[in-house]
């Protein structure tokens, strides 16, 4: 469970670390942040099934946590680094801005895709007899969890999950194909050149 805030707060600091030994954002982006964020996903289709061991599933974790400390320090350095001193507040509200605005439309195709995706499948799988508890099984991660591992209601959950997990991590590794193409519309600028504004910056 804290696999991404623990990994991805110590990469951002090692890359952060890098970054002022280099002078360099954009590669780091390029070559670490997004291509392992397409590997993470693409493996998590490979092993989101419920007979993939959970190293599998964590390793993936592992990736997507590391790929997203990459980005997030180098998305930040980025709109920094292209600003004046005076217009910093101004660069980080709209960061804030448009990461919110990502992350409604996230939620909104995701939440989308799930109720489209899983009771259609849970319908499909279930044993006739249990069809009549659809509306209680659905909803409920309690309800889902009551059946015990082996039964035939829980081996259709469990494959109605894997389905709709599918079309999540599809969606989620073709919008990271986009991202390259926002990161490749980045400035490479050599933060080692920037001119320091002296004093406290706050």
């Amino acid at each position: 469970v804290q696999t991404y805030p623990v990994s991805s707060v110590l990469v951002a600091i090692a890359v952060g670390g890098w970054i002022h030994y280099s002078g360099h954002f954009k590669l780091v982006c390029l070559i670490v942040g997004i291509p392992l964020n397409i590997l993470g996903l693409g493996l998590f289709i490979y092993f989101r099934n419920a007979g993939a061991g959970v190293g599998y599933m964590v390793m993936c974790q592992i990736f997507i946590s590391v790929a997203s400390g990459a980005v997030i320090i180098c998305d930040e350095i980025a709109i920094l680094s292209a600003a004046s001193h005076k217009h910093v507040a101004v660069c980080i509200a709209v960061l804030g801005v448009f990461s919110s605005i990502g992350g409604a439309i996230g939620l909104t195709l995701s939440s989308a895709i799930w109720q489209n995706i899983f009771p259609d499948r849970l319908a499909q799988y279930l044993p006739a007899d249990a069809l009549e508890q659809l509306l209680n099984i659905y909803p409920s991660i309690d309800v889902q969890l009551s059946f015990p591992v082996g039964t035939p209601e829980r081996d259709a959950i469990q494959r109605a999950y894997a389905d709709g997990y599918l079309y999540l991590l599809i969606t989620a590794t073709a919008i990271w194909v986009i991202g390259i193409v926002g990161v490749l519309m980045w400035r490479n600028i050599d933060v080692k050149t920037v001119k320091q504004t002296k004093g406290h910056v706050w």
